[in-house]
C-alpha cells in the first residue's frame, strides 16, 4: 500500500506539472525578467551585449596601440635615420 493511501496521511502525493503550467510558468519567468531588465529585452540579450562590447574594446584597444606604436617608429625614423633634414630649412623655400 503506497504510503500517501494510509488513512493517516490524508494529503494526496502531488502530481508533476503538466505541460500547460510548464508553458505558463516559462512565459511568466520571461515577463519577469524582461520588466526587471532596464532595457526592457531580456537577460541572455543583455549579456550578449555587455560580452560584445568588451570584445570591441579589447580589440581596439589592440589597434590603437598598433597605431601608436607605427607613429612612434614613424617619428624615430625621422630623428635618428634623417636628423639633418629634420632640423634644416635647406628645402623651403629653395628651388
Amino acid at each position: 500500500m503506497p504510503p500517501n493511501d494510509s488513512p493517516e496521511n490524508p494529503i494526496p502525493a502531488e502530481k508533476p506539472p503538466g505541460p500547460r503550467r510548464k508553458s505558463v510558468g516559462q512565459r511568466v519567468r520571461e515577463a519577469r525578467d524582461q520588466l526587471t531588465s532596464t532595457t526592457g529585452t531580456r537577460a541572455t540579450f543583455d549579456y550578449e551585449l555587455v560580452r560584445q562590447f568588451a570584445d570591441n574594446r579589447v580589440s581596439a584597444s589592440l589597434m590603437v596601440l598598433l597605431l601608436v606604436f607605427a607613429v612612434g617608429l614613424r617619428f624615430a625614423y625621422e630623428l635618428v635615420v634623417k636628423p639633418d633634414d629634420l632640423f634644416s630649412l635647406r628645402h623651403v623655400g629653395t628651388e
